[in-house]
């Protein structure tokens, strides 16, 4: 096997090393020669130069040779020396870059070590063509110079975005790229707390809107939390039926008037939520069957007129050709609600209606195939 090639970072490395020793200088001491006093000594930043000589950076960025270049007093020969012919072509790609789009960074408020840095970058993905890596070039400097600081944002996000206008301004696009994505991680994080905690305050607010008997409201509600809670809007209409039928039990089996109103509003949203015929039939029966059951508890005739409305308005989704069976189910149902009714009024047509409804459930509902 070959023996493996030091990469230019490596090289670059024991240049600053072998330029370090010649002065006579500590790491912290070159520290606060390329990075500025920290009031440390240079302590908090000599790791950086010590993983520099040691070639962790495959390929250094512009503003690590430039820091480097100024606080050894390095000249070009000796940096250019370190690169490999077709480092040192691609080197002068990206200065030739450089030099083009000078007079255009001049009328931005892009500094030259962001300029410098994306010319390498651009130089490096378009070794090829210098018009692709140019027009590259060119766009992304738009873009760079196109936010500046402030506007109305939250102070907090003002004050990271200042942050990431110095270290592009610094020619330390990665490092601003990191800071963004810190910030996007936060703002996940605390998007998902106060998701959560907006989910308590609706609970709270549905079991307020049972105190006060807002009937509305409590439905409402149920349905933004349906909504929140379901994400695919494909899956909320199926969801939203769940959580009807919950209350619905609850009304239906404790005797709770109010859950079977909240039952009867979560039924209309679901028949405006409906996609196709099969939906609006399955909203539209659930509608009936929640008033029916209300009906029966009430001595008014309004809540029984109003399922037999909603089982009709069924049928015309639940034909008998086809959904056999839900049409025969909400026959059923409604000569259910038509015989409650004519037991309150005079005269026999409703419970003539009542049977009509029965007779046509059978037609379905056979003895053979519904024997019980």
């Amino acid at each position: 096997m070959g023996k493996t090639v030091p990469t230019f970072g490596k090289r670059f490395g024991n240049l600053i090393r072998q330029k370090r020793e010649d002065l006579g200088w500590s790491f912290a001491q070159l520290a606060v020669a390329a990075y500025g006093d920290d009031g440390q000594g240079g302590e908090s930043r000599k790791s950086d130069v010590q993983k520099l000589e040691q070639g962790h950076s495959k390929n250094p960025n512009a503003r690590t040779l430039k820091r480097y270049r100024d606080a050894l007093n390095l000249a070009q020969d000796d940096i250019d020396a370190c690169r490999t012919p077709q480092e040192l072509q691609l080197a002068q790609f990206a200065d030739a870059l450089f030099r083009t789009i000078t007079g255009a960074v001049a009328q931005t408020q892009v500094s030259d070590d962001l300029a410098a840095e994306l010319s390498q970058r651009y130089a490096e993905g378009n070794p090829d063509s210098f018009e692709a890596a140019l027009t590259g070039l060119r766009r992304a400097l738009e873009v760079a110079a196109k936010h500046p600081s402030g506007g109305n944002l939250d102070a907090d996000v003002a004050q990271i975005m200042a942050e990431v206008d110095r270290l592009n301004n610094a020619g330390d696009p990665d490092a601003a790229a990191n800071a963004l994505a810190k910030m996007r991680e936060d703002m996940r994080a605390e998007e998902q707390r106060r998701a959560a905690a907006y989910l308590a305050v609706l609970d709270r607010s549905i079991d307020q809107a049972i105190v006060t008997r807002s009937v509305d409201i409590a439905a409402q509600l149920v349905a933004e939390k349906v909504d929140r809670e379901t994400p695919d809007h494909r899956q909320r209409f199926a969801a939203l039926r769940v959580v009807r039928s919950e209350w619905f039990e609850r009304g239906r089996y404790k005797g709770l008037n109010f859950d079977l109103e909240v039952a009867i509003a979560l039924a209309r949203m679901s028949l405006t939520q409906a996609q196709d015929a099969d939906q609006r039939g399955a909203a539209g029966n659930d509608l009936g069957i929640a008033l029916a059951v209300l009906g029966q508890r009430e001595t008014g005739t309004e809540r029984l007129e109003q399922a037999v409305d909603a089982y009709q308005n069924t049928l015309m989704e639940w034909t008998r050709d086809s959904a056999p069976m839900g049409w025969a189910m909400t026959q059923n149902n409604m000569g259910n609600a038509l015989s409650t009714l004519g037991h309150r009024e005079t005269g026999t047509e409703t419970l003539e209606r009542a049977v009509k409804a029965y007779q046509n459930a059978l037609q379905e509902r056979t003895r053979d195939d519904v024997p019980l």
